[in-house]
This record gives C-alpha cells, structure tokens and sequence, in this order.
C-alpha cells in the first residue's frame, strides 16, 4: 500500500510541475509574439493599425485569445507568477503597456469598426488580467493602469 500510495503522490506531484511549465510557457509565448509584433512596428517606422489593419484585428484577436488562456492558467495555478521569464525584454509584465497603446491605436474613430471591436475585445481581457492579478494575488493598485504598474514593478529587472 505504501508503495501505490508513494507512486501516486510521484506521479501527481510530475503532472503537477508539467501543467505548471504548460502555463509558464504559453504566457511566455504570448509575450515573445506581443514582443515580435513591437519590433515589427518599431522597424516599421508607422503604427500597424496605418500599415496593415486587417493584419492588426487579426493579431489583435490572437493577442486576446492567449491573455485570456493565461488569466486561466493564472487562476489555476497562482504559483506561475513567482516564476520569472529569464528574458526580461520579453517578459509579459514589461509588454502589457505596449498591447494597451495597440488597443488604444486600434480603438480610435477613424479604424474599421471590426479592428475596434478586436480593439475593446482586448481591452476586456486586459481589464480581466488586472483584476485578476488584484483579486487572486492581491497585487496593489484600484485601475488597471495602477495594477499593472505594480505588476511590471514586480517583474522588472533583477537588480530593480
């Protein structure tokens, strides 16, 4: 009995660690494609939502879809956020403002009234992170701004 009893415990305790890094990296991989699409507009020279806007409402809905996943996976394992991204550049954290000001870009008046309604899609899930991060691990702050603030002041650089 204290055999099965042993290798149950082994084998929850394995599928518990490779659900965690299941998370780790799909909140990883969201942060490195948010990065990607930083870089692209940096080098670009022009805001995307100019250069292509049926391309924005597209990663806009991906971008949406995967910070949704991650709030999930932020609620079904709250440990995930003590793990840092070795990669700090492309850590979520430090990218949450930028998928704000690409809402911001895609929200305004003159946009295709589908690229705005991506544009609040992602504003919701947004708006549900920062809740989340408030209400789950009770990170500081009344307003999203303010929550993720506290959130990259968190996740910022080591010697920080």
């Amino acid at each position: 009995m204290e055999t099965i009893f042993g290798l149950g415990l082994l084998t929850a305790g394995i599928s518990w660690l490779i659900s965690i890094y299941s998370a780790i990296s799909r909140r990883d991989s969201l942060a490195h494609e948010v990065h990607l699409t930083k870089e692209a507009e940096e080098r670009l020279g022009e805001e995307l939502a100019d250069a292509d806007p049926a391309l924005l409402e597209s990663l806009l809905a991906g971008f949406s879809e995967q910070l949704i996943r991650a709030r999930r996976d932020l609620i079904h394992f709250p440990i995930t956020h003590y793990f840092r991204t070795e990669d700090e550049e492309r850590a979520l954290a430090g990218l949450l403002p930028f998928l704000s000001s690409l809402v911001e870009e895609a929200g305004s008046e003159e946009r295709p009234h589908s690229l705005r309604v991506r544009a609040e899609i992602l504003r919701m899930a947004i708006d549900d992170f920062a809740e989340t991060l408030r209400t789950r691990l009770r990170m500081p702050g009344e307003g999203t701004d303010e929550i993720l603030r506290h959130y990259q002041a968190e996740h910022g650089p080591v010697g920080e």
